[in-house]
């Protein structure tokens, strides 16, 4: 494993005690492998069930990303010099809820997209939530929204456009264009 896949691993581990405010739950390590990696603890009788996924894609050259989570956080930070996006997802789920997906996807725009939803006509249960950590590479513009999450982007070197309807917001170290609302 690389130092930065391993870095990678540990900074997305790092939000499960977080997101679980220090309880002790069942938790899911799983590791990347291939492209993605998808690991949920097996179902008990714990009324929520946190689970873990991983992605790893390549981008064109410039190619914007844009993440739109109404559930969660966005982590962003640097992620490198090649044109390789990482996204380490970490969910909360009560048992029995619709599970949110997350498949990103480049659209027909051309943007790279990571946009996790509940499938049609779900709502989301009190606790769910999905928190995202995404590694940008250098020179990829990123947009980010959010409904009541923190949008927290560290280090990027690239143009962020960066707006939350009503969560906290944290720009620290950025190389790029700013615009936040």
């Amino acid at each position: 494993m690389s130092t930065r896949s391993r870095f990678s691993a540990l900074f997305a581990l790092a939000l499960v005690p977080v997101l679980m405010g220090g309880c002790e739950q069942p938790r899911s390590h799983g590791a990347v492998a291939g492209n993605a990696a998808v690991s949920r603890p097996p179902t008990s009788a714990s009324a929520i069930v946190t689970s873990r996924s991983d992605d790893t894609n390549t981008l064109s050259p410039g190619q914007a990303i844009v993440i739109d989570n109404p559930y969660g956080d966005v982590h962003a930070r640097f992620g490198g010099f090649a044109h390789v996006v990482e996204t380490h997802a970490v969910m909360q789920e009560p048992n029995g809820s619709a599970h949110i997906e997350l498949k990103p996807v480049t659209t027909t725009d051309g943007n790279y997209t990571i946009a996790p939803r509940l499938p049609t006509g779900a709502i989301i249960q009190d606790p769910q939530r999905i928190d995202l950590s995404v590694l940008v590479p250098q020179g990829h513009p990123l947009r980010v929204r959010t409904e009541q999450g923190l949008i927290d982007v560290h280090g990027v070197r690239g143009d962020v456009d960066i707006k939350s309807t009503g969560g906290d917001m944290s720009l620290r170290s950025i190389q790029g264009a700013i615009h936040a609302e």
